[in-house]
């Protein structure tokens, strides 16, 4: 359920971005008015906008959703906040480039958080947030870590790639299907390979297991 609804506002800005033409016109004219969106830039130029407003709305209901869900974090309030610092600023400059750059922002924002903690000699923040009873070495939950962080920054730096060298199209489509379906997935996968192989059940380790804890 909660990975359905991370997905929410991902969706709801490509569906927004590509149905846009297919609105009334009548509905285009007041969308452009409350946007301010400068006359003659045409329908497909449009659509980045209001599917930048689309996303920014959405945000608010979802953390509004994760909170009755009992499932907010700070995360979510980051990501709220980045929206809609970049989704304003693109509004308002309207320059397409400015959302574009707020994934990368943000993927780079985990990448100096999971730094922070590293560097910091804080408990492995993969540790803090991992549902499942499982035990590992101290310097295992790091190198998951560091696992996670170059996976963040892979993404950010992908994103800049598909929005400089590819379509806006294109980009709208990878930032869907590329960056919030199938890239969590196969982190996902490996994060479970990863604790299979160096994890051990918590519950059933016995007392040498428990000896080993730091």
């Amino acid at each position: 359920m909660k990975a359905l609804l991370e997905l929410v506002p991902h969706t709801a800005f490509a569906t927004a971005y590509f149905f846009y033409p297919d609105l009334p016109a009548p509905w285009r004219e007041e969308l452009r008015g409350l946007l301010q969106l400068e006359a003659g830039a045409g329908v497909l130029a449009e659509r980045i906008y209001f599917a930048t407003a689309t996303l920014m709305l959405l945000h608010i209901g979802h953390c509004a959703t994760m909170r009755l869900a009992k499932i907010l974090s700070p995360t979510h309030l980051g990501a709220l906040a980045l929206w809609w610092l970049f989704g304003g600023l693109t509004l308002l400059l309207q320059n397409p480039i400015l959302i574009q750059w707020s994934t990368t922002v943000w993927h780079a924002g985990m990448v100096l958080l999971f730094a922070w903690d590293f560097w910091n000699g804080h408990e492995s923040i993969i540790e803090r947030n991992f549902d499942e009873k499982i035990w590992m070495q101290p310097a295992h939950w790091h190198h998951l870590d560091l696992i996670w962080a170059s996976y963040f920054a892979l993404c950010g730096l992908s994103n800049l790639l598909v929005a400089y060298v590819f379509a806006e199209e294109t980009w709208v489509l990878y930032r869907l299907f590329g960056l919030a379906i199938a890239a969590p997935i196969l982190m996902g996968i490996v994060n479970i390979l990863y604790t299979l192989i160096r994890g051990r059940d918590a519950d059933n380790m016995g007392p040498v297991g428990a000896n080993e804890r730091p």
